[in-house]
């Protein structure tokens, strides 16, 4: 399985060294100290995650994301900087960013703050996967019916799969196939959610 890319854009090497030792196991790391050149890398696409300095020369942190946002709305962003800074990090939250690290980063948070952002992408895409699915509008996640991520994909499971049971009068086999599952997956996932299985086969 191919590791995800991460994108690090930072004018200080020391601090992308730093971020590649501890994230070169787990991710597929590439990196650039330019503004510029980082949105034509985010240009040819696949990258998962951006490690983004707030304060860099000619382009910074704040106009790249902007740039990039008119690019990939949905893409990750973490800002990356310094404590004098945290005022700009609060802007580019306001502007789609996901988190900031200050620096200097402890490892421990810097992989935490990785990680949830990573696992909050894939619930995302996995919450636009089951929408679309289900023929509904692509919306925010987070509003009064749907408190997180996880609640909201658990939800739209739950409506689909309760769709294709009703629809086979609760054949599991047949609801799996409508969904693009095997049965036993489907079974695991009935008994995860709690859908009452209807008739037995």
């Amino acid at each position: 399985m191919a590791k995800q890319k991460i994108l690090i854009i930072d004018d200080e090497m020391g601090s992308i060294e730093a971020f590649r030792a501890i994230l070169k196991d787990d991710y597929e790391v590439l990196f650039t100290t330019s503004g510029k050149e980082g949105l034509k890398i985010i240009a040819e696409g696949d990258v998962q995650l951006v490690l983004l300095d707030i304060i860099m020369p000619e382009m910074d942190g704040i106009d790249v994301l902007r740039k990039i946002r008119g690019m990939d709305s949905k893409l990750t962003v973490v800002m990356v900087t310094a404590t004098k800074s945290i005022k700009a990090a609060v802007e580019a939250m306001e502007l789609g960013a996901f988190d900031y690290v200050a620096k200097p980063f402890e490892i421990k948070e810097a992989r935490l703050i990785v990680q949830k952002a990573l696992q909050s992408r894939a619930l995302l895409q996995e919450l636009e996967s089951l929408r679309q699915k289900l023929g509904q509008r692509p919306g925010p996640a987070n509003v009064d019916n749907e408190p997180s991520l996880p609640q909201a994909v658990e939800k739209l499971e739950r409506e689909m799969i309760t769709r294709a049971l009703d629809k086979t009068n609760g054949a599991i086999t047949e609801a799996a196939k409508k969904l693009g599952l095997t049965r036993s997956e489907l079974a695991s996932k009935i008994d995860a959610l709690g859908i009452k299985k209807g008739r037995k086969e």
